[in-house]
C-alpha cells in the first residue's frame, strides 16, 4: 500500500508541510530566494509536482503545473519522497540507489540542504496532524 492515496492527498501534505516551513523556518525560503533557482519536484505514485521558485522572494510554491521553467528537476516515486521526509533515506544515497534523479546542475543540489533539513523537522508532525500513523510504509 503507498503511503499518499492519491495525488490530492500527496498535495495536501505538501501544501501543509511548506506552509509551515515560511512560518517557522525563513531561513530555508531565503537561502532558495538566494540562489535564483525554480525547483521541481516531480513526484510519480502518485503524480504530482511541486514548484518552488526562488526568483521571487519569498519564495512561490505552485503545486501542479507551474508557468516557470526550472532551473533543477528532481524525479522520485512519492514513497521515497515519504522515506527522505522521515530521515529514513539520505539524499546522497537516493541519488546514488537511482531512487532520485536530478536535471539540471546537480552540484548545484546543495542549496536544498537548509530547506530539505527544516522539511524534515516538520513532516513527522505534519504525519500526525492529519491522522496518518508517521512510520506508514507500504
Amino acid at each position: 500500500m503507498a503511503v499518499y492515496s492519491d495525488t490530492e492527498h500527496l498535495l495536501q501534505v505538501m501544501r501543509s508541510l511548506f506552509a509551515r516551513v515560511e512560518a517557522e523556518y525563513p531561513a530555508a525560503g531565503n537561502a532558495v530566494s538566494a540562489s535564483h533557482m525554480a525547483i521541481l519536484i516531480r513526484c510519480t505514485n502518485p503524480q504530482a509536482e511541486v514548484l518552488i521558485n526562488g526568483r521571487e522572494r519569498p519564495p512561490a510554491i505552485t503545486y501542479g503545473p507551474g508557468g516557470v521553467r526550472p532551473t533543477l528537476t528532481i524525479e522520485t516515486e512519492a514513497d521515497t519522497l515519504h522515506e527522505i521526509m522521515l530521515g529514513d533515506l539520505s539524499l546522497k544515497r537516493a541519488l546514488a540507489q537511482g531512487a532520485l534523479k536530478v536535471r539540471g546542475p546537480v552540484y548545484r543540489i546543495t542549496v536544498l540542504a537548509e530547506l530539505f533539513n527544516a522539511l524534515q523537522l516538520l513532516y513527522p508532525a505534519i504525519l500526525k496532524e492529519q491522522s496518518q500513523p508517521v512510520n506508514q510504509w507500504p
